[in-house]
């Protein structure tokens, strides 16, 4: 059985992008406490935000945002993978440019595979909730 996925309105889409961003703040928030660094809400942007620069770039015009991205949860990762490999990576570069580091091969690792998680967990939950609350 084929059921129409429920409009994809511009609420829809303010969510998701704060959805995003709080997901990439809330990922910047455990790398600090697992190095044991402050929490305070500045720190945790200044860490974030060159992840949120990297994403908010790219995450547009790789379709993360387009109303089909969350037609099915096939669609729902598709578009997340998509925007994640254009827009973390990103997050990376303008991590080393702006902080003048270097990213280490671990950091980068633990980076991608940890931002994958979240942002996929956040954006399949996304997802059921609005079809389900739509049903």
């Amino acid at each position: 059985m084929h059921t129409t996925p429920p409009e994809f309105t511009l609420e829809h889409r303010w969510s998701v992008m704060m959805g995003d961003a709080i997901t990439l703040l809330l990922f910047a928030a455990l790398g600090r406490a697992s190095h044991a660094e402050a929490l305070t809400i500045p720190d945790i942007i200044d860490t974030a935000s060159p992840f949120l620069l990297g994403w908010f770039i790219m995450a547009p015009f790789l379709g993360a945002y387009r109303p089909m991205a969350f037609d099915t949860p096939r669609h729902t990762i598709r578009a997340t993978l998509l925007a994640w490999a254009g827009g973390i990576p990103l997050g990376l570069l303008l991590r080393a440019w702006l902080f003048k580091r270097n990213v280490p091969l671990s950091f980068a690792l633990v980076t991608l595979a940890t931002t994958l998680v979240m942002l996929l967990a956040w954006r399949l939950m996304f997802w059921w909730l609005r079809n389900r609350l739509a049903s």
